[in-house]
């Protein structure tokens, strides 16, 4: 389980970075979008492509964004699942250790009577 809570921990470390990228892409295009004063058309071409390139690059980070957080959400899921399954067999080991006494104990009265009655009866 310490594995999968680190995973689970580099998974939210990542997907906190990415949000700060889509954040600050976000912000880029913000700006890139302002009114600018009129630029020669080779500037402007310029600009509407690095622009495009920006959006197309904001569309990605938020798809990567939302396979992450679908891929943490599965973890987490199986985080619980293992955690409930260590539950289980904890209880179920306590309850073979309890039935293991508990047959041990009526082993040993059972031997304790048949050694009582082998021996030989004094009159």
């Amino acid at each position: 389980t310490k594995h999968l809570e680190d995973e689970v921990q580099r998974a939210m470390e990542l997907a906190q970075r990415m949000r700060r990228e889509v954040e600050r892409l976000e912000r880029s295009q913000v700006e890139t979008q302002r009114p600018t004063a009129p630029s020669p058309p080779r500037a402007e071409r310029y600009d509407l492509e690095e622009q495009q390139l920006l959006q197309k690059r904001l569309e990605v980070e938020r798809e990567l964004k939302a396979a992450q957080e679908a891929q943490l959400e599965s973890l987490r899921d199986t985080v619980t699942a293992v955690r409930r399954h260590v539950f289980q067999a904890t209880r179920e080991n306590t309850e073979l250790r309890q039935t293991l006494a508990s047959q041990q104990e009526i082993l040993r009265q059972l031997q304790q009577s048949s050694s009582t009655m082998r021996e030989p009866v004094s009159l």
